[in-house]
């Protein structure tokens, strides 16, 4: 794993720049990371991209953006107990 997610990266080759929101990793080796702009357009989120690791570089001096982790996440966060 080169980066952590809610770190801020930037595409060497466009320039877009965005925080890791999630990282895929294939089975052929290729990983993936999807990157959310900090801005705004229109009052509304940018799209995010996926953009090959090997093009990312981390954003010196950007601070990681973090969240409290509640366990209450995902498409079932009170799903059924066993």
């Amino acid at each position: 794993m080169k980066f952590e997610l809610g770190e801020v990266l930037k595409d060497i080759v466009t320039g877009f720049t965005g925080v890791a929101m999630v990282r895929a990793e294939y089975f052929t080796g290729c990983t993936h990371y999807g990157l959310q702009p900090q801005s705004l357009k229109d009052e509304k989120p940018i799209n995010w991209e996926w953009i090959d690791e090997s093009q990312l570089v981390k954003v010196k001096g950007a601070e990681k953006v973090e969240r409290e982790r509640t366990g209450e996440s995902g498409p079932f966060p009170k799903g059924p107990q066993m």
